[in-house]
């Protein structure tokens, strides 16, 4: 503050100072100072040009310098996420008397006030200015001071709101085929991430079995978050950000295993069964479910080939088995049929064989012994068929369990003919069966 005026009383006559006056005087705190008034060599009153001087015993009084506080009412609100290093304050005039300053001076004014102030921040009535980073979200006392003697104080008690900090968990993604064991995808973390040295435990989902070849979402299961022995897990807003599991289904190869790959028509058929290939972690068959087990669409594991098939090559597959972890791959089994073999023998003697018109001295067949059920025998008088006698599968009261042959008595197969020689012939009806003899003759005289 300075003030370089003055004021002058008892001239008369319309006489001025003209010249030679001095006031010095500046103050900037609040107080007081001299403000000193002087004469300088120059010092003269005049009137019309006319120096007056000697007229006058000049006294010089000095005046005064005076700042007084300014009344200033202020408070500081703050505000910090969970584990910043310090608030950002917001300070408050709006109960102060600015006496019409203008938007400069008291822009001046809050600049120097602010510079000069100390913020205290208090838990209750614990100071906790110096490990404010570490406290708790929550709302806490603001206090101010100053030490600036230029301002009449009022200090209200402010607020510092502490917010909580983000936290992104974000769960991983991850795909294997089925081999017996447990995994999960792991996570990480970001947001404003953790502060103050807190630690998180967080558990995810974990899958070991297949649901399919689909996938499971893979979450948080549960999560902590502590600093030491203290849950701070409410001072972070958390978002979770699931990921995937897929299993995969492991291949597991079933091959159809026979007791014998080839065999005669007639023979009884094979045994059936099935091998594994594929288990996984020590697995079995009681891993799998087996109940529907059928070969060809049987579901008898024996006899699955009826005993009089008939000959030819047949495939043999599995089906039906099903398995939560396991993409089932059947692998089938060849069978071969062959064709069986028959013998034909004829037995002769002097029977008679009564509707036929034979001599006294006649010899001829009388009965036919075949190992074999579906035939036909022939009776030729040189090369014209003259009589037949067709053997189907269903006499089988002709088999002998003895001789394993079926016969069959040829009385009533000529019911005539003329003296010559017949041949009987076996021929073989089945496409499963052939004839290992020829024939026979005989002769009617």
């Amino acid at each position: 503050l300075t003030n370089n005026g003055y004021t002058v009383d008892d001239l008369v006559n319309g006489d001025t100072i003209t010249a030679g006056i001095s006031v010095v005087g500046s103050i900037t705190n609040v107080g007081s100072v001299a403000n000193v008034i002087s004469k300088t060599n120059a010092f003269k009153i005049a009137n019309g040009g006319v120096d007056k001087t000697n007229n006058y015993t000049v006294t010089l009084v000095n005046g005064t310098l005076t700042i007084t506080q300014r009344n200033i009412t202020v408070k500081v609100d703050g505000s910090m996420k969970y584990g910043e290093s310090e608030p950002t304050y917001t300070f408050d005039y709006s109960l102060t008397e600015w006496n019409g300053a203008s938007e400069d001076v008291k822009a001046k004014i809050k600049a120097e006030i602010e510079k000069a102030l100390t913020i205290k921040i208090l838990n209750g009535t614990t100071d906790i200015t110096s490990t404010i980073s570490s406290a708790l979200v929550g709302k806490y006392t603001t206090s101010l001071s100053s030490t600036d003697s230029n301002y009449n104080f009022t200090f209200l008690a402010g607020e510092l709101t502490i917010t909580k900090r983000s936290l992104t968990i974000t769960v991983g993604t991850k795909e294997w085929t089925y081999d017996g064991k447990e995994y999960e995808a792991g996570y990480t973390l970001g947001g404003d991430n953790l502060a103050n040295g807190d630690t998180a435990t967080i558990s995810t989902t974990k899958r070991k079995d297949t649901t399919g070849d689909g996938y499971v979402e893979s979450t948080v299961l549960s999560y902590t978050i502590k600093k030491g022995a203290t849950d701070v897990k409410n001072c972070y807003n958390v978002t979770i950000l699931n990921g995937k599991l897929t299993v995969k289904k492991a291949t597991l190869t079933v091959t159809v295993t026979l007791s014998k790959t080839t065999m005669t028509y007639g023979d009884a058929v094979p045994t059936m069964s099935v091998s594994y290939a594929g288990f996984v972690a020590g697995e079995d068959v009681s891993n799998i479910n087996i109940t529907g087990l059928k070969y060809n669409g049987i579901a008898n594991t024996n006899g699955v080939i009826a005993n009089n098939i008939s000959a030819g090559t047949y495939t043999i597959t599995a089906s039906g088995i099903t398995a939560t972890n396991y993409n089932i791959v059947y692998k089938s089994a060849t069978l071969t049929v062959n064709k069986a073999q028959f013998a034909v023998s004829a037995n002769w003697d002097n029977t008679n064989l009564g509707t036929v018109n034979w001599s006294v001295n006649e010899i001829g067949p009388s009965t036919v012994n075949v190992h074999a059920k579906n035939f036909t025998i022939q009776l030729k008088l040189g090369g014209t068929v003259v009589s037949t006698y067709t053997v189907a599968y269903q006499d089988e009261n002709a088999y002998n369990s003895t001789t394993g042959t079926y016969s069959y008595n040829l009385a009533g197969v000529i019911t005539s003919g003329n003296a010559g020689s017949y041949t009987v012939t076996v021929i073989a009806n089945s496409d499963n069966e052939s004839v290992n003899a020829g024939s026979a003759t005989t002769t009617i005289l």
